[in-house]
């Protein structure tokens, strides 16, 4: 997880990546909406201005003023127009005409790989390593040491047996049997959840480029994907938007309940599917996150009124779009 953002290349991986959800969250008891949190921290200013711009850790950062073909400042280091004119003459035109529909993705990755390798260097130089040290040796002794600096209790371990017990029937072999995987697991989960954490903070001290994202985010909400999203949610009526990842078998299931649906509302209310990867602008600008299954519903001048992951019954959907005006 932290190596990811050593490799440029990664970047190209994500923009073409399809993630496939094959299972359908359970409904979500609890159907409020709560706070926005984008990995763990409130969302901020950026976030609240221009949803979806940026999609991790960055989504902390300042909007500023900087000098043209100045992207992005770190407080130490910097991404610069001429990095990914670079990048785009490096690679092949379709992978370049990917980077380009993509800018904000790719300057967050460059971005996050300034902000880890300021923190190897600061990490560095509290351990006296040598500044020529490579970095690859630099980021392993860095994993070395969150590792040794987490730790999992037995009963974190003895919890998460239960609970996966119970999901799965009881079928699951004896405690002393697992208890290592279990504890590896437990522990890769709390060092990426504390690396993320930190990388929060970083980004916290990090400024964009104010006119380049007022640019970058118009061509976005011009794309004809958004549009049409758009159009039905301030189309005046109440609004349903279901956004799944395209698999074949989640997507039979999503489309089967929205056509039953629509007969039942007699165009009385709009309702979209949007079938999408796992990391796209509209699913970030409505901020899906990773979830196979989201149901959002609007009001009838565009507001958002509920949200929930995984299926809703059609019945209680029904409801919703009596309380949303229909």
């Amino acid at each position: 997880m932290i190596t990811i953002l050593l490799r440029m290349k990664n970047t190209l991986i994500i923009l073409c990546a399809v993630v496939l959800g094959v299972a359908i969250g359970a409904a979500v008891t609890n159907r409020m909406i709560r706070p926005m949190q984008v990995n763990g921290m409130s969302i901020g200013r950026f976030e609240q201005r221009y949803p979806g711009f940026f999609q991790g850790p960055m989504v902390n950062a300042r909007l500023g003023d900087l000098p043209d073909g100045t992207l992005v400042n770190t407080g130490q280091l910097t991404v610069y127009m001429a990095d990914i004119e670079k990048l785009l003459r490096s690679e092949t035109p379709a992978i370049a005409k990917q980077i380009n529909l993509n800018l904000p993705i790719v300057v967050e990755q460059m971005a996050e790989s300034l902000l880890f390798r300021q923190e190897l260097l600061e990490y560095a130089q509290k351990q006296n390593i040598p500044k020529d040290t490579p970095v690859k040796n630099l980021s392993e002794a860095y994993q070395t040491e969150l590792m040794r600096t987490t730790e999992v209790n037995e009963s974190d371990i003895e919890a998460f047996y239960e609970q996966q017990k119970e999901q799965y029937g009881g079928s699951l072999p004896p405690l002393d049997v697992v208890r290592d995987q279990i504890k590896q697991r437990l522990t890769e989960t709390a060092m990426s959840n504390k690396f993320t954490l930190r990388m929060n903070l970083l980004a916290q001290q990090c400024v964009v480029n104010r006119k380049w994202v007022e640019a970058q985010y118009k061509e976005l909400l011009l794309r004809p994907d958004v549009q049409a999203v758009e159009k039905l949610r301030y189309g005046g009526k109440p609004t349903i938007l279901v956004f799944a990842f395209n698999d074949p078998k989640l997507m039979s299931a999503v489309d089967q309940q929205m056509k039953d649906l629509k007969k039942l509302v007699n165009d009385k209310a709009n309702i979209s599917v949007v079938p999408s990867t796992s990391r796209t602008f509209l699913r970030a600008r409505y901020r899906v996150g990773e979830v196979n299954w989201m149901t959002i519903v609007f009001n009838t001048t565009g507001r958002e009124v509920y949200r929930t992951e995984g299926q809703v019954p059609t019945e209680e959907l029904l409801l919703i779009l009596k309380q949303a005006g229909m």
